[in-house]
Order: structure tokens, then sequence, then C-alpha cells
């Protein structure tokens, strides 16, 4: 399980999700089946960056949609591919 942070590029929370591990795909499926099963996580609002966090971290941080993360941004954009 993670737990991730959608941020839009001035380092605002868009969107927050707590990603529970999915079953792997099976040997009867294939593999469209197992993409199509799979539950999507989608920022609501354009997104530059996303946190990854352990499981259940979400719960246990004072962060909310709004929120700004301080972050160098400049830095990370001039390192984006």
């Amino acid at each position: 399980d993670i737990d991730i942070i959608f941020l839009d590029g001035s380092a605002r929370v868009v969107a927050m999700h707590q990603m529970v591990m999915e079953e792997p795909q099976g040997e009867d499926e294939t593999f469209e089946e197992y993409e199509a099963r799979l539950k999507r996580y989608n920022s609501r609002f354009p997104s530059q960056f996303v946190i990854e966090l352990q499981g259940g971290m979400l719960d246990q941080i004072t962060v909310a949609q709004g929120d700004r993360i301080e972050l160098d941004v400049a830095g990370l954009k001039s390192r984006a591919r």
C-alpha cells in the first residue's frame, strides 16, 4: 500500500489518495482485463508533482487539500524531463 499526494506547479495539494495493493494479474486474465480492473487514482485538477508515502501515512500527518508544501519547486522543475 502507498499513499500519494498530488501537487500543482506551485506545490499546492490538489488531491490525496490511499492506494491499496491490488491482486496480481491472474493466470487466466489477459493484460487488458488486468489493466481494466485496476483502480485509477487521479487528480481532479492539473498536477505537476506527486509525493509517495508509506501506506497509512496520510492518517498520521496533517496535510489537507489546498495546503502548500514547501518544496524547491524551481529545482524540481529544472530537473524534470
